[in-house]
């Protein structure tokens, strides 16, 4: 099959209307997100842990040194963007650090990143940015991802999950779980497309625990939707104008777009792809004894069950017994 690439140009235009007006909004959110909720001194390699005062946010792991050629490559990679962070002041080379697993928990949902990529993997973080960004690269067969500002903040977080997504997403094109792309320019639609199943893993990864907290979840969806995916919509149909010298009716907008798929994320993909998992879960040998068990017994809603269903998996990310006896079920691997 083949999806029609105007359905994502149609989807950035009505992205770029909904958020004309919302300027001040999402400053405001993202000045909660980057407010860090703990600090460390990541200047020598070892162990690190941090916690918020409330235990919400967890993040571990094991910073080690930059030697010369990571800082000469890293220089190479990010020496000719305009938006280079390590050019000016303090925000040079020396110092980034970096890590080949991190751990982090939000309110016990936890993200290994051991889990979501390849071996050989690493983090790399400049804490003294100014400027809070985040990318992926390839490293051989392994991949990189560059966090710049304090790792310590909701908002790398949330750009370390979305980091994550862009990885997973190249693993199911890969296996052809994604429609070829036909019509006008599907390279710009592939950058929109991939931006936004990036996004929507980091919701569906840290949905339960989002949902827990009511401001940061529309933050965190006013982060990944209303300022990063936005920015790509803008650039995107910009480039998508360029192309077509004298053509300007497509910034008229245009009434066939796509349903808007932040309004209601319980009821659009992600949280359909959660409920197939779990309708087959209930279809299961196994699901009248989770049913009758705990609090499930008094849950009747199928949403409450669902996230019951959720914080269950969560809670059991790293039980291997646990993955062997359900993995096939829920068809996800452990």
């Amino acid at each position: 099959m083949a999806i029609e690439t105007q359905k994502f140009f149609n989807e950035a235009i009505q992205v770029n209307k909904e958020t004309r007006d919302k300027e001040e909004e999402i400053s405001e959110a993202n000045k909660r997100l980057a407010e860090p909720f703990g600090n460390a001194d990541l200047a020598a390699p070892g162990p690190v842990e941090v916690k918020s005062d409330d235990d919400f946010y967890n993040v571990n792991f094991a910073t080690e040194t930059v030697d010369e050629e990571i800082k000469k490559k890293i220089l190479e990679l990010f020496g000719s963007l305009e938006w280079n962070p390590i050019s000016k002041n303090k925000n040079n080379v020396d110092h980034w650090v970096y890590t080949k697993r991190l751990v982090f928990k939000m309110s016990g949902t936890e993200i290994d990143t051991a889990r979501f990529l390849p071996a050989g993997s690493r983090i790399f973080f400049l804490p003294s940015a100014e400027i809070f960004k985040g990318c992926i690269v390839h490293n051989g067969e392994s991949k990189d991802i560059f966090l710049f500002g304090d790792p310590f903040s909701p908002r790398n977080l949330l750009t370390l999950a979305h980091e994550l997504g862009h990885h997973q997403y190249d693993l199911k094109k890969q296996a052809g779980k994604f429609d070829e792309l036909t019509g006008l320019d599907p390279d710009i639609a592939e950058i929109l497309r991939s931006e936004r199943e990036a996004s929507l893993f980091a919701l569906r990864r840290l949905w339960v625990a989002l949902k827990k907290r009511p401001e940061l979840k529309k933050d965190a969806i006013t982060f990944l939707r209303d300022f990063a995916y936005k920015s790509y919509c803008s650039g995107g149909l910009v480039l998508y104008w360029q192309r077509r010298p004298g053509f300007d009716s497509f910034a008229t907008g245009n009434d066939e777009y796509w349903d808007n798929w932040w309004a209601d994320q319980e009821e659009e993909n992600w949280h359909e792809e959660n409920l197939t998992m779990f309708k087959r879960f209930q279809n299961s040998e196994f699901y009248d004894d989770w049913k009758n068990s705990g609090k499930n017994k008094n849950l009747v809603e199928e949403d409450d069950l669902l996230d019951s269903f959720l914080e269950w998996i969560d809670e059991n990310e790293t039980n291997q017994d646990f993955w062997k006896k359900y993995g096939s079920i829920f068809n996800l691997e452990p």
